[in-house]
């Protein structure tokens, strides 16, 4: 995304420099006492909410002609086949004609069609979406450091419902009101570097494609490095240079890149608290749960955060496509771990069921009881799986078979099960029943504390400002 900006000068000397001071302010801001980080973290949130309010609210008047200079109103254009551009092979619709990923933005003429390419489309959409939505279930693993994680983890759930929804769902319909969804400056299925050459004829084509869309408003550089590539493929970025706003473009990329740096700090939590938990379990060294005198577990803030050393691969353009390979391996890892929660509440759900003695989910006082339970459970892991199982299947596909591509969709799949196998043959445990499953460990010693919230006073403004904030944000 730094990219964006040639003064720069990235790729080249100086991307090393940005990688270090990246992985150093992830690195100092985690290595903070849990309030001062949640406070960060609290803030940076705000901020990315209205930054996302803000740019959704200006898309509705985007899209309605109301910004200057052009003024252009687009409405269900790009929505509406009768409007395409068939000279050009733009077809407008909510599918494209044919699925094919290995269009450049050509029209996507020479793939699947009929209702095979369609189902295809969703199968693929539905995967590269779901990785957007990784990161959510973080919110568990920060409960283990809140002070009262039975009304925490409640409320923040409950605040996810309404993010997704707004944030996540209508930002996403908004926007793809104000692109063509063949826009060639869209990031594409496969890196430009596993495409085919495009000849002189085809070249023409695609340019005059990008510029029947407003590509040719701002002096733009779709430059790929390994294959990455930079903000200029962003369709925020893209529907505001459509709109002859080059300044404003390179302002919102500034923004994705601040939002890129917050989400590299929230992910080096979550897998340095991942490593502590495992290791106060005796399932990895002892050396990380070591922590601070303010219960922060450095070795394993130290340990991730020096695996985040292999960004530097990206320095040159050879080694970036290795670096880029490895993201991918990692990216399904998040759908194994959703199937994996939903399968844990699963058994906690009928587990329970064995407990009379604890609390029933029909009690009053029971802390948090999600809706339609377990059936969403069901849903999301059997879902969670078919996607991790899909998340590759366009190499089984005619013509796009790739070993390089294979192993980057199911690497992950791959290294869980072996080390699933591997644990249970060498510690040689087995799955306990369900009248077995412990529902003890760390129950009792909540139990035993008084609370604080639990205390009736009365708020003084400024924090029912913050309650008030804590709502909408």
């Amino acid at each position: 995304m730094l990219s964006y900006y040639p003064k720069l000068k990235i790729p080249g000397p100086n991307t090393a420099g940005w990688i270090t001071l990246f992985l150093c302010i992830s690195v100092i801001i985690n290595l903070f006492d849990i309030r001062v980080y949640g406070e960060i973290e609290y803030y940076s949130t705000v901020i990315k909410l209205i930054f996302l309010l803000g740019m959704m609210i200006y898309m509705i008047i985007l899209n309605a002609g109301g910004s200057p200079p052009l003024h252009v109103k687009t409405g269900f254009k790009y929505w509406d086949y009768g409007d395409s551009n068939f000279e050009l092979n733009m077809i407008y619709g909510p599918f494209r004609p044919t699925f094919d990923v290995t269009d450049v933005g050509l029209g996507a003429l020479k793939g699947l069609g009929g209702s095979s390419g369609r189902f295809c489309q969703f199968l693929v959409a539905s995967v590269v979406a779901a990785y957007a939505y990784v990161g959510t279930e973080i919110i568990l693993i920060a409960g283990g450091e809140s002070r009262n994680p039975r009304v925490a983890i409640p409320n923040a759930t409950r605040n996810i419902y309404w993010r997704i929804l707004i944030f996540y769902i209508l930002a996403i319909f908004i926007i793809g009101l104000n692109i063509y969804s063949g826009d060639p400056r869209l990031l594409r299925y496969f890196s430009p570097e596993d495409t085919p050459k495009l000849n002189s004829t085809e070249n023409a084509m695609l340019n005059d494609i990008i510029a029947v869309n407003g590509g040719n408003n701002c002096d733009t550089n779709l430059l790929t490095w390994g294959g990455f590539s930079n903000g200029n493929q962003s369709p925020w970025v893209i529907a505001i240079q459509n709109a002859s706003l080059c300044e404003f473009s390179g302002i919102v990329n500034g923004f994705l890149v601040y939002f890129a740096l917050t989400a590299g700090t929230s992910q080096l939590y979550a897998s340095s608290r991942t490593l502590y938990y495992l290791s106060i379990q005796g399932k990895a060294p002892e050396l990380f749960s070591t922590c601070s005198k303010r219960g922060v577990p450095y070795m394993s803030v130290l340990f991730t955060g020096s695996i985040g050393a292999l960004a530097y691969l990206s320095v040159q353009n050879n080694t970036a496509l290795v670096f880029e390979r490895l993201l991918s391996i990692c990216a399904t890892t998040g759908l194994i771990v959703w199937s994996g929660m939903c399968l844990s509440f699963i058994r906690f759900y009928h587990g329970l069921k064995f407990r009379p003695d604890i609390i029933s989910r029909n009690d009053e006082n029971y802390p948090y009881r999600s809706p339609f339970q377990p059936y969403l459970a069901y849903f999301g892991m059997i879902g969670g799986i078919i996607l991790v199982l899909s998340s590759g299947f366009v190499v089984f596909t005619r013509g796009n078979w790739s070993t390089v591509y294979f192993f980057s969709c199911y690497g992950s799949l791959i290294l869980f099960i072996l080390c699933y196998v591997c644990y249970k043959i060498l510690k040689r445990t087995k799955i306990h029943r369900l009248d077995q499953v412990d529902l003890d460990s760390g129950r009792r010693e909540i139990d035993r504390i008084i609370w604080e919230e639990d205390r009736h006073y009365s708020s003084n403004f400024k924090e029912i400002l913050a309650k008030l904030a804590t709502l909408i944000f």
